[in-house]
């Protein structure tokens, strides 16, 4: 049981609490894959939330690379199985639409979704992956995720000094 999904931990005291689902869209379609919607987190209802707006874009950047390394994992993983297309993540070209709208978001904000790549020759026995660009995404993912937990760790170290009263 996941730490978070026990809610008996917090104290009655505190006001405002309210389970939220995980807001990382499902990926069931990968053999293997951790669905976390069922995972709950905790927020206060009263929404006091200290989270910038740079720290909400770049969690939900690591969330898609976290989706990203699942699709890639799946297409090595299915290197070898006759008839098995390779699978990408379409994410960033819709977050860069809602970021360039100019008025305020009024749907649901850019997900992630996971399409057949396209441009890739297939072997004689109909398999598409190319364990060579496959590793070369999977790198690239990684050094993002180390980037993206890098800046929020940064932003987090920003907030913390000015709570602190330090320079």
């Amino acid at each position: 049981m996941s730490r978070l999904r026990d809610l008996s931990v917090i104290p009655q005291g505190v006001r405002g609490i309210t389970a939220q689902r995980c807001p990382v869209p499902s990926a069931r379609s990968f053999a293997g894959c951790i669905d976390c919607t069922s995972h709950t987190t905790c927020s206060d209802s009263d929404d006091m939330s200290i989270q910038t707006p740079q720290v909400d874009l770049l969690t939900r950047l690591l969330a898609a690379s976290e989706q990203r390394q699942q699709v890639i994992s799946n297409n090595i993983a299915n290197v070898n199985t006759p008839e098995y297309r390779s699978l990408e993540l379409q994410f960033e070209n819709a977050l860069a639409a809602e970021i360039t709208r100019k008025e305020k978001p009024t749907g649901s904000p850019a997900a992630a979704s996971v399409t057949h790549a396209q441009g890739l020759a297939a072997r004689a026995d109909g398999n598409n992956v190319d364990i060579d660009r496959e590793l070369g995404l999977l790198n690239k993912n990684a050094m993002l995720q180390q980037l993206y937990l890098q800046l929020i760790g940064t932003d987090m170290n920003q907030m913390r000094r000015a709570m602190e009263g330090g320079p």
